[in-house]
């Protein structure tokens, strides 16, 4: 539902996009047209239910969406993200949930991802080092 590919600082370099993701009733056209999501520069993602009497509550709302910190395992991965992957899509992410933890020259750098869908806000995040996309027929690994 929206795509955001950063290319500035140490976690574009290691994780280049930002995904965020629907599912169940999220994904029916009626719903949609009530559902705002946006990113922003500090890699959160914003879930708005627009409209009055919404089909859906930001309770579903945000149990049926995440922002998901995309690691691309490889170039054509990065290439299909960059590129293929659109606003609306339906597409299929394989991959691993992964911590990430290194040092650059100023800091100690720890990003940890999300295993729940039961929290919100900083750190609910999921980072996902993605192996194989699919969009429609096409694959990428």
């Amino acid at each position: 539902m929206s795509k955001r590919k950063y290319t500035h600082g140490w976690g574009s370099e290691v994780a280049p996009f930002d995904l965020a993701i629907v599912w169940g009733m999220l994904t029916y056209p009626q719903v949609q047209k009530q559902l705002s999501i946006k990113h922003d520069s500090l890699r959160m993602a914003y879930f708005r239910i627009k409209g009055k009497d919404p089909p859906v509550d930001m309770k579903y709302a945000a149990s049926h969406g995440s922002n998901n910190h995309i690691i691309p395992a490889n170039e054509d991965i990065f290439k299909a993200l960059d590129h293929r992957v659109k606003v609306h899509d339906k597409i299929v992410l394989e991959g691993y949930l992964v911590n990430v933890e290194g040092r650059n020259t100023e800091q100690r750098i720890l990003m940890k991802t999300s295993l729940t869908r039961e929290d919100e806000g900083r750190g609910a995040c999921e980072i996902i080092y993605v192996t194989r996309v699919q969009v429609e027929n096409e694959i990428y690994e």
